[in-house]
């Protein structure tokens, strides 16, 4: 059924690109501003506190940092930056990046980051490529239903990430995006709503990707508990009034 879903998404979005193409340029596109999430995270979430974080440019150093998103990098004293040196120089300098790590006294840890697509579009893809490319393997994907504290049903993409260099490097990694009123986790989904609006309305909406991250163990569902708690507590904080 979800590979029938693709197939149909994947189809529509090739002929709405051509279309779109055939009609003209990103001229007269009018940009949406609203993404439809505020983009302050919080301090706490639920039982979690979290704590912002930082990277080093320095190529020689690239150490991260917990507890600041600026000031200089306390191993080689160059200057901190809330994104990794990847990220800035990959990414389209319009794009919105936000990062916080998030623990409870329990241990349990959770990270957190919000990106925001700029006029180009192109600040956001498929983790199932990015994830791969940074030196992980990707051992299955599967869609959670997260039931929300008012009611309301979320699909969330849960992927089980190993790491290809550490032999302790499993984790689980959850996202969805967020353009406007619409939310989804399927990236082709994603793909022709804004194909649909961009040829029939003239307009770009700039879409959030949110990603959760946390360790896992191997036979246990417990790291999908964990981010299902996590994300019913986090939603109603990041819905933009």
């Amino acid at each position: 059924m979800e590979k029938t879903k693709h197939r149909y998404y994947a189809i529509l979005v090739i002929l709405i690109a051509v279309a779109a193409l055939a009609v003209g340029s990103e001229d007269g596109t009018q940009v949406i501003e609203a993404v439809g999430i505020t983009l302050d995270l919080p301090d706490h979430v639920g039982q979690y506190a979290g704590k912002d974080t930082a990277y080093c440019h320095n190529r020689s150093c690239l150490k991260y940092v917990e507890g600041t998103s600026a000031g200089n990098c306390p191993a080689c004293g160059e200057e901190l930056h809330p994104i990794t040196f990847a990220e800035s120089n990959v990414l389209p300098a319009d794009t919105i990046i936000r990062k916080r790590k998030y623990r409870d006294d329990g241990g349990n840890e959770v990270s957190v980051s919000i990106v925001v697509s700029g006029v180009e579009q192109k600040s956001i893809h498929r983790p199932q490529q990015c994830l791969p490319a940074l030196g992980n393997v990707i051992d299955g994907s599967h869609v959670v239903s997260v039931s929300l504290k008012d009611g309301e049903v979320m699909k969330v993409m849960f992927l089980d990430v190993r790491s290809s260099t550490r032999r302790s490097g499993l984790s689980s990694y959850a996202y969805w995006f967020v353009g406007g009123k619409k939310k989804t986790p399927y990236h082709l989904q994603r793909l022709f709503w804004m194909s649909v609006d961009r040829i029939f309305s003239g307009t770009a909406t700039r879409w959030a990707y949110i990603a959760l991250t946390c360790n896992r163990q191997i036979g246990s569902d417990e790291h999908v508990r964990l981010l299902s708690d996590f994300i019913k507590d986090f939603y109603p904080l990041m819905t933009a009034e």
